[in-house]
């Protein structure tokens, strides 16, 4: 009985600490930012707002979270996609820049590879089910609600050169740009529209290697640990 609650309480630790060692890791207490182990990035789990793709690429960069300066972090890239011209091939298997079970680009690997989400449609082309944001790991935000949203998230990518035209004395870009869905991770690409009527959508930012340090075991689940210790120490002496 003895040697069974001593084993226990070893694995519940064992459990615990193991969390530390995944892929996503939290480098702060709150899940501001997650370290990507896999591709040697930072992800800002921030609260989620959406904005044009003008706004996202200015937010991210004027960020100066974790002692970071404005310019280090950035909207995510869509890898594969520069020497594409349309038209573009729809696919199911990731092997061109259009469709499901894309993981070369930083969204896709977020999506498939480190949040086990699925498709609609698997790499082989059968129907599945279960599909969509059903699994966001450590990117919630302590003490609220917040973490990943289904819908588009913009990319820094764009499609192709974008134009420029000028609108009220203001520059303003045109063309497409790279979009990732985490509705049910479809990545594709869509217009920016017009000055007047821009689109908008969800922007997570990331920044090159890791920021701060990793978080250490939190201290409840220690002190859960050593009380059960403690108490099967303490049982240990009153039987003697």
């Amino acid at each position: 009985m003895k040697r069974l609650i001593l084993i226990s309480v070893i694995t519940t630790i064992l459990a615990l600490t193991s969390l530390a060692n995944a892929s996503l890791v939290a480098l702060d207490r709150d899940n501001a930012f997650i370290y990507d182990t896999d591709l040697d990035i930072t992800w800002y789990n921030n609260i989620l707002t959406y904005r044009t793709w003008v706004g996202a690429m200015q937010w991210a960069a004027s960020l100066t979270v974790a002692n970071t300066v404005a310019g280090s972090w950035s909207l995510p890239t869509t890898e594969g996609t520069t020497s594409v011209t349309p038209p573009i091939s729809t696919s199911y298997d990731g092997s061109t820049p259009i469709g499901y079970n894309n993981t070369s680009s930083k969204l896709g690997h977020l999506y498939y590879t480190e949040l086990n989400n699925k498709a609609p449609i698997s790499s082989t082309g059968q129907a599945q089910s279960g599909y969509g944001l059903n699994y966001i790991g450590p990117f919630w935000l302590y003490g609220s609600f917040a973490g990943l949203l289904k819908g588009s998230y913009w990319t820094s990518t764009p499609q192709s050169s974008l134009q420029y035209i000028e609108h009220n004395g203001v520059q303003y870009p045109q063309g497409n740009v790279w979009i990732f869905d985490f509705s049910d991770g479809f990545q594709n690409y869509t217009s920016l529209g017009d000055p007047t009527c821009y689109q908008t959508a969800l922007a997570l930012a990331y920044h090159e290697g890791r920021v701060g340090a990793p978080v250490p075991v939190p201290a409840a689940a220690w002190l859960f640990g050593t009380g059960l210790l403690s108490l099967f120490g303490i049982r240990k002496k009153i039987r003697k």
